[in-house]
């Protein structure tokens, strides 16, 4: 507390940022104003939690917070001979521009910090952000905050998606409060794992039987369990923290058929065998190992997600549907150990309207206008 509390009244100072693992500070630094550039400074990790990826964790969203601010450039320098430091800054993106005082000097554009990449609310369109600025969950929410996160697949985002931008199981994932619960799915392989997982998300979706108007939204993952759940959002949280809580890496999916409104579907994929499959905890499938069945793919050949969902391809409508909505999707990784806020909702006026309103194809509430 004295590290944090030694600097802001220094008149350079500008902001703390602090990562907390189940409430413990594990990561910190903060920003300064010298000469008018914002400076990183003060960057530390606790030795217990060193090369865990809790640094990046930090900076990412330290570096949203400064975008926010409407901040363009920021600074940083690390000692020549401090190689854990240099090596950092450039896993992070920085640009070495100079050398003085026995330091290296670092910059990086947060215009292109994702390098062009599309993320936000509106990236599946204007009426899609729309849709998904009137989502049923409360703003503050994790689920909220998980949307405002994605990151669109394409071409672009390919390499940081599927290289730089890997998921992991934050190594405080042992004091979940589903952890213990978790573990009666574990099984020999971690296929069988996942199936185990599956059929339970899966069979929580086909029992429940709530009016809609009658339903609750978000809150925790051991919350959804309670009280059932058929929203795919809701179940696919439920089953990507199941699925870290067994040692699986699993990030968040969302999917849009942009030719069609209203329809979007979320799905999660996972790390596995050193690959990435689709995993559909609302319809209980999941890709194939060593079948190249990661979302890029699917969406790049679809044959395949006629393949995983073959079982619910009952009708050409079915398999339109399926087919449609691997079109576009936004990937958002899901942290469960971070401090989000689990808030419940019920349905919202625009969600309850939208439920009863005929599905043709078309926006009938002026998202798109």
């Amino acid at each position: 507390m004295k590290y944090l509390e030694s600097y802001p009244n220094h008149k350079e100072f500008y902001k703390y940022y602090i990562y907390k693992d189940h409430d413990k500070i594990v990561s910190l630094c903060r920003i300064n104003i010298y000469e008018g550039k914002h400076l990183l400074e003060g960057l530390q990790t606790h030795r217990d939690y060193y090369r865990m990826g809790y640094a990046s964790k930090l900076i990412q969203g330290m570096i949203d917070d400064l975008q926010k601010d409407g901040i363009k450039t920021l600074y940083s320098e690390a000692r020549i001979w401090n190689d854990a430091s240099n090596n950092l800054q450039s896993k992070l993106g920085f640009i070495r521009y100079g050398e003085e005082n026995n330091n290296y000097l670092y910059k990086l554009d947060l215009d292109q910090i994702f390098n062009g990449l599309n993320k936000g609310l509106d990236i599946f369109g204007k009426a899609y952000g729309t849709m998904y600025r009137n989502d049923l969950h409360d703003k503050d929410s994790v689920d909220y905050k998980l949307l405002e996160s994605m990151i669109l697949l394409n071409e672009k985002s390919y390499k940081f998606l599927y290289g730089d931008y890997l998921p992991n199981v934050n190594q405080t994932i042992k004091f979940h409060e589903l952890y213990a619960f978790a573990q009666r799915f574990k099984a020999d392989f971690d296929i069988k794992t996942i199936k185990n997982v599956l059929s339970f998300t899966k069979d929580i979706v086909e029992t429940f039987n709530v009016p809609f108007n009658d339903m609750v939204f978000g809150g925790t993952e051991k919350e959804i369990i309670d009280r059932g759940t058929d929203w795919c959002t809701d179940i696919s949280r439920v089953g990507c923290v199941l699925l870290q809580c067994l040692n699986i890496p699993c990030r968040m999916v969302y999917l849009a058929n942009k030719k069609y409104a209203y329809n979007g579907h979320a799905v999660c994929e996972l790390f596995v065998n050193n690959e990435f499959i689709v995993c559909d905890f609302t319809y209980g499938v999941h890709g194939v190992i060593g079948k190249n069945h990661s979302i890029f793919n699917l969406i790049s050949n679809q044959k395949h997600v006629k393949q995983i969902y073959n079982d619910f391809c009952i009708s050409q409508e079915m398999t339109d549907y399926f087919l449609g909505m691997f079109s576009s999707a936004g990937i958002s990784d899901y942290d469960a150990m971070r401090n989000y806020l689990y808030t419940t909702t019920k349905a919202n006026e625009y969600y309850k309207k939208l439920m009863t309103i005929e599905q043709d194809g078309q926006w009938k509430m002026g998202e798109d206008k």
